[in-house]
Order: structure tokens, then C-alpha cells, then sequence
């Protein structure tokens, strides 16, 4: 584009976006009641790198 005065440029207009995310669930199994077998802990992370 041109101005008034012969000067060019260029109008470029952006949304920024989050840049990471990180979601995520932890749990306690514990052991049966009548076992000698030890609990455990378990889930999930959902980690979300965006914009590279």
C-alpha cells in the first residue's frame, strides 16, 4: 500500500495465541485389602507446545 506521501507499507494484523498448555490428572490406586501388593499412583499430563 501507499500513503499520502509515496510511502509504502504493509498493514499485517495478528491474534496472538497461548503459547503452551499443560493439563493434566494424578491418582492414588490403593492396594487390595487382603493382598500384600503395594498401591500405586497413575495418570496423565497433556502438554501443549504451540507457536514454535
Amino acid at each position: 500500500m501507499i500513503d499520502g506521501q509515496g510511502n509504502y507499507f504493509i498493514d499485517v494484523r495478528y491474534e496472538e495465541a497461548p503459547s503452551t498448555s499443560l493439563d493434566g490428572i494424578v491418582g492414588y490406586i490403593p492396594p487390595p485389602v487382603n493382598s500384600e501388593a503395594n498401591g500405586y499412583f497413575t495418570g496423565l499430563i497433556n502438554i501443549g507446545i504451540r507457536n514454535l
